[in-house]
């Protein structure tokens, strides 16, 4: 049986970390036959998009969602949708190899022992 993984997470202002989530992500898809990264981005006032697009170059695995919606005044609301579109883009791929699904914090760095 094939485990394969989703990696899921939203993107606004998350410069300061994001390659190095993104390079985490990689080595998580590591322990799985196969993996997708899904990474929903809001308008960021960094350069989170073109780190996300140098990483996609050299990455054929990350699918990006480029929300152009007005973003509401709540933060909340923002990561909801966020989630949401991500969700609807995995219904959208209808690929039944993939068992496992984690959505991770992207503007935070993820810690190591």
């Amino acid at each position: 049986m094939n485990k394969n993984i989703y990696l899921c997470g939203c993107v606004k202002n998350c410069a300061p970390y994001l390659e190095k989530n993104l390079n985490h992500m990689v080595e998580i898809g590591k322990l799985f036959n196969d993996y997708k990264i899904i990474i929903s981005f809001d308008n960021s006032d960094d350069n989170s998009l073109n780190i996300i697009n140098n990483f996609k170059k050299h990455n054929n695995k990350l699918i990006l969602l480029d929300n152009q919606n007005k973003l509401s005044n709540n933060r909340v609301i923002n990561i909801c949708n966020a989630r949401n579109a991500i969700l609807n883009k995995i219904r959208e791929i209808k690929d039944n190899n993939y068992e496992f699904f984690i959505m991770m914090d992207m503007d935070n760095r993820f810690h190591q022992k």
